[in-house]
């Protein structure tokens, strides 16, 4: 080989290694490599002849020799190289999951393996069959020594192969061992559980075991609950005041709604089943907060929970228009004698599902006050209606529209048969006029109702919150009430 020829080969082969470690495209990689392997190929052909049978100049000095040898080598590393990187290629291993390029790393070793072989036999004149001869006894020696190692080997090609499961899903090993896939290797398959720790399972026993991917096809899973009730209470109001519980249950997803199934009808008590669906990660939340929903609309509804071991029912029975205005915050300053005054004035308003008992932008000039059933509260956003949840029976919504005129800042659309009572302008303005002191009071009784973090959802039925200076105001102007009517005390507040 001509002097002046080896440092370019030494330049292009070291620029060509430098680009094919750095680049993350198997594309390039490939072109890169055969490019290389062309450059060499072109330049060995006329000093060695062909690669798979080269011949080196018998007179050729030690450096001359070793170099054309060296290049020879390089030649077939960059052929072992083409076979992988086409390999990568075909199996489009950069889009699957690491547990997936366990076999190409296999395949890999072994094309790199018979590269080695041909470079001792063809380059450098090693017979190799010796060579072949012993490694077969000391492959066999190594495999009784890692029977379990080699086990979890082929067990991780096995799952990288058949894929039951990616980094990053949620899965049960028969074992158990659930939790989120964080990691898996050659040997072992890394899970993050629930209890914060992180289980290293063996390959050799996730492939023996049975799996559930509880994040194939969604995260979103379906569970059920049994809720016993009073069995005089009849199947159909059961089932209305169950379903009107899940759907107010925020925690719950929406698509496929919950279903509510009367199981078994018995002297101790009626079995239903609710059947609802939530991720996995909120299910614990999702349960717990559809028994909360029960338990509320069960007491508002009048109706008990049962048992099933022959426990006497206790009698139950539902809060009554008083308790009702009682428990409505904004409304707490009113004495027993001016809630039951007003009590006797309240509108019922009885509806069917999909009824619009609050429109958005509207001035009706009301507080609801829900008894049963379930509401859906949605806005107009111009892109859309977004939903921003439900309410259910004891809340109230609209006292910002029955205190200062606001317009409603969204629709409540009733998602279950209901009964409401509304409590109009009309009828607190004589309470008002009999009472000034109550004024502040409901200024104090609105902040407090804004501030509740339990009404958040009612509350976006109206505007944004006020500042209680402006709120007094506003109060005082929708009502006409002049300064000159105000009590003293808050006159000289004022």
């Amino acid at each position: 080989m001509p002097w002046f020829v080896l440092p370019w080969l030494v330049v292009v082969f070291t620029i060509v290694t430098a680009i094919l470690m750095r680049s993350h495209s198997p594309w390039v990689r490939l072109a890169l490599s055969i490019g290389s392997v062309a450059v060499l190929t072109y330049f060995l052909w006329p000093i060695v002849g062909s690669t798979l049978d080269p011949h080196f100049a018998s007179d050729a000095n030690t450096f001359e020799a070793l170099s054309e040898k060296l290049f020879v080598a390089a030649w077939w590393i960059g052929v072992a190289r083409i076979a992988v990187v086409t390999g990568q290629i075909v199996l489009n291993v950069n889009h699957q999951a690491h547990s997936a390029r366990l076999a190409l790393d296999l395949v890999a070793g072994a094309i790199y393996l018979g590269a080695s072989l041909a470079i001792i036999d063809l380059v450098f004149g090693v017979s190799v069959t010796g060579l072949v001869a012993t490694s077969g006894v000391i492959a066999i020696v190594l495999g009784l020594a890692l029977q379990n190692t080699l086990g979890d080997l082929f067990s991780g090609i096995a799952i990288g192969i058949d894929r039951p499961f990616k980094v990053g899903d949620l899965i049960w090993i028969e074992g158990p061992v659930e939790g989120r896939v964080i990691e898996t290797n050659w040997r072992s398959t890394r899970i993050a559980t629930g209890a914060n720790d992180i289980a290293t399972v063996p390959n050799s026993v996730v492939a023996k075991s049975r799996i559930l991917n509880r994040s194939s096809p969604t995260e979103t899973r379906t569970e059920t609950v049994k809720v016993v009730l009073d069995p005089a209470v009849s199947p159909r109001k059961g089932v209305t005041l169950l379903r009107a519980a899940a759907l107010n249950a925020s925690a719950l997803v929406l698509h496929p709604a919950p279903k509510v199934t009367c199981l078994e009808l018995g002297g101790d008590g009626a079995t239903y089943e609710i059947s609802f669906s939530a991720s996995i990660s909120s299910l614990g939340n999702a349960r717990s907060d559809l028994l909360q929903q029960v338990a509320r609309h069960a007491r508002y509804g009048g109706v008990a929970l049962a048992t099933q071991n022959g426990t006497p029912l206790t009698s139950v029975a539902a809060p009554d228009l008083s308790q009702l205005l009682q428990e409505t915050h904004v409304l707490e300053a009113l004495t027993d004698e001016e809630r039951a005054v007003l009590a006797s004035r309240l509108i019922a308003h009885h509806g069917e599902a999909g009824d619009k008992i609050f429109d958005q932008g509207g001035g009706l000039a009301s507080l609801f006050i829900i008894a049963s059933g379930t509401f859906e509260v949605t806005r107009d956003e111009g892109q859309g209606s977004r939903r921003l949840g439900t309410i259910g029976p004891g809340d109230y919504f609209g006292e910002l529209a029955l205190l200062t005129g606001e317009p409603n800042a969204a629709t409540v659309t009733a998602l279950t048969p209901f009964l409401a009572y509304e409590v109009g302008k009309a009828m607190i303005a004589p309470l008002l006029d009999e009472n000034p002191d109550l004024l502040h009071a409901f200024e104090a009784g609105a902040s407090k109702a804004q501030a509740l973090l339990d009404r958040t959802i009612a509350a976006q039925a109206c505007s944004g919150a006020t500042p209680n200076g402006h709120l007094l105001g506003r109060i005082r102007a929708f009502f006409n009430v002049r300064e000159s009517a105000l009590p003293r005390t808050m006159a000289r507040g004022k």
